[in-house]
């Protein structure tokens, strides 16, 4: 599977000019963790990401970006990150996933052409393991060989059961 397989589209971007009021709009209203930021030629410029929203809202003292003493929210250009480099959509997702650990970001942009075409998230990677059975780039995940399994205990709350709810434990 690659990125054009498992990317969320249409993509909904903001520009730098957003005030951080209309990025938690967005982003709270679409259910997104992290949101493309581009710039007046349609090209990523940056990220807004959930932390950098909350951060905005909510820090005090040397990690507060926004005051209500102040008397206006911050625009998004003030909150934005400098992307890692984005991916194609054509990045496989064996690949996806090592920038996602390497970069520790929850999402990445798939461009074309400069263009943000989609957003992959770590979710929509699990979806993707799970849609294809556990398989994802010829590993296999499993839940055999949790803590407990075989001794008679169960720790934690995970079982395992396929869609039908056939107990697989």
């Amino acid at each position: 599977m690659r990125a054009v397989d498992v990317m969320t589209t249409p993509v909904i971007a903001l520009t730098p000019a957003a005030t951080v009021d209309e990025a938690i709009a967005l982003m709270v209203g679409n259910g997104f963790t992290t949101l493309p930021v581009i710039g007046d030629d349609a090209r990523l410029v940056g990220l807004v990401t959930e932390t950098a929203l909350g951060l905005s809202r909510f820090a005090s003292g040397e990690e507060a970006v926004w005051s209500p003493v102040l008397g206006h929210a911050p625009t998004v250009a003030a909150i934005m990150s400098t992307p890692s480099p984005p991916v194609s959509a054509d990045t496989e997702l064996g690949e996806l996933a090592a920038i996602l650990v390497a970069s520790r970001q929850r999402c990445l942009p798939v461009v074309a052409d400069d263009h943000v075409v989609g957003m992959v998230s770590w979710r929509d990677l699990l979806r993707a393991t799970l849609m294809s059975g556990g398989r994802a780039q010829g590993r296999h995940f499993s839940l055999r060989g949790l803590p407990g399994e075989g001794d008679g205990r169960r720790r934690g709350s995970v079982i395992a059961t396929t869609n039908m709810g056939e107990d697989l434990s």
